[in-house]
């Protein structure tokens, strides 16, 4: 939910004095990691062009394929998760210390057997869980196969 600048003064307005000064604008002040920063810059920019290359060239469903397939270093997921597929689902808070069932479980049941329901969803949580250097890698590996 976004509200505009009037809102979000009517809101705070409301709340104790007490929370606001020593618990929202002490937060205000604070800085975020660089590392956390840039992956945020990382994230638009990166799936801006992302989003451009697949809007003329292909649609959401092959770049959800795409994503899969990198992920899963080009292995149907029916013969198994690759280990860097799997790590890269345990950056999720929620999968962080599921067994290695749960994750096929999830993985096949969320992704697979669904696979036409809420690809845009299921295209950004995979992307928000590449680092950085994953989605360059994705994107390099995506030009390099238009240009040949």
């Amino acid at each position: 939910m976004y509200m505009n600048a009037c809102e979000l003064k009517k809101r705070i307005s409301k709340l104790p004095l007490d929370v606001v000064m020593n618990h929202i604008i002490p937060f205000t002040y604070s800085t975020f990691p660089r590392r956390l920063l840039n992956d945020i810059k990382s994230y638009y920019k990166d799936f801006e062009i992302l989003e451009n290359i697949y809007h003329i060239e292909f649609n959401d469903t092959i770049l959800l394929h795409d994503l899969l397939r990198f992920c899963n270093h080009n292995i149907a997921p029916v013969y198994g998760l690759h280990e860097k597929y799997e790590n890269i689902l345990r950056r999720n808070y929620y999968l962080s210390g599921k067994s290695n069932t749960f994750i096929m479980e999830y993985i096949f049941f969320h992704f697979h057997a669904s696979l036409l329901v809420n690809k845009v969803r299921k295209i950004r949580f995979l992307w928000g869980l590449f680092t950085p250097k994953e989605r360059t890698r994705f994107i390099n590996h995506l030009l390099f196969y238009l240009e040949n």
